[in-house]
C-alpha cells in the first residue's frame, strides 16, 4: 500500500518578524507564486537555513516535486526533517509519509508510524 505524499511545495502565509526577514520572505513567496521556482529556491534557502520551519517544508516540497531543481527525494527529506524535528506538525506528517513510501529515506514503517502519530 502506498500513501500519497502531502508535500505540495506551496508556501503558506507566514507571520513576519522583521522588515528584512519580511522582504526576503515576500520575495521568496512572490517567486514561487509566479512559478519561477529556480529563483524561489535561491531566495528561500537562506530563510530555511535560518530555521524557518514553514520555509524548510516548502523547500522540501520543491525538491520533492522537482520545482526549480531536479527532483531529489533525499534533499526533500533533509529539509522536511529539519522542520519536523522542530515540532512543525505538517512536516512531521510529511516525513512520516516519506518513511512509509521509502522516498529519500529507507522505508521504515515504524518510523513512519512514529512521525505520523505525532500529528
Amino acid at each position: 500500500m502506498r500513501i500519497t505524499s502531502l508535500l505540495t511545495g506551496g508556501l503558506v502565509p507566514l507571520l513576519l518578524v522583521s522588515s528584512a526577514f519580511a522582504g526576503a520572505l515576500e520575495d521568496c513567496e512572490a517567486a514561487y507564486n509566479r512559478q519561477d521556482y529556480a529563483a524561489a529556491i535561491q531566495l528561500c534557502r537562506p530563510l530555511a537555513e535560518q530555521g524557518d520551519v514553514r520555509v524548510q517544508l516548502s523547500l522540501g516540497g520543491m525538491y520533492y516535486n522537482g520545482q526549480g531543481v531536479q527532483q531529489d527525494y533525499p534533499e526533500a527529506a533533509k529539509w522536511t526533517r529539519k522542520a519536523a524535528e522542530q515540532g512543525y506538525t505538517p512536516a512531521q506528517a510529511d516525513l512520516g509519509v516519506l518513511y512509509w513510501n521509502g522516498q529519500g529515506v529507507p522505508q521504515d514503517v515504524v518510523l513512519a508510524y512514529m512521525w505520523l502519530s505525532l500529528v
